[in-house]
């Protein structure tokens, strides 16, 4: 497990490949928090697909910052849950049985845990930038 994350972390000596992978991050950041309203506006409105993307943009102007702040707070949460999972794998390396319980139970953290309030934020702040709900 360790030569795999050193030679992993030896991508990031080669400063073209640290700065696409920056970019890249910032670009997914910045097209994430522009579309983030989407799904919501298509449930709940009978818009068209294009009338719900220029909505979205239109809801988020002003309110990109806000929504990097929710991403970054979740993505610490993120890594959080990561460095446990590892911990946990290393543990769960002992014996099969125990790899099979450690996969359920990251899967479990991961889904009910993490991902479920991540969802549940993201709609509350599209009800909280629609005006619904007041902070």
């Amino acid at each position: 497990m360790l030569p795999n994350l050193l030679s992993f972390l030896s991508w990031f000596n080669n400063p073209v490949i640290l700065i696409d992978l920056i970019v890249c991050i910032l670009v997914y950041m910045y097209l994430s928090a522009l579309f983030m309203p989407v799904p919501y506006v298509m449930e709940l409105e009978e818009f068209s697909c294009v009338e719900c993307i220029s909505y979205s943009l239109r809801l988020m102007k002003g309110h990109m910052i806000d929504y990097i702040n929710l991403y970054i707070s979740y993505f610490l949460r993120y890594v959080i849950y990561l460095i446990i999972i590892e911990l946990l794998l290393i543990i769960g390396s002992l014996n099969s049985v125990i790899n099979l319980l450690v996969m359920v139970g990251s899967l479990f953290i991961y889904i009910h845990i993490f991902k479920g309030r991540y969802e549940i934020s993201k709609y509350l702040f599209y009800k909280i930038i629609r005006g619904e709900i007041y902070e």
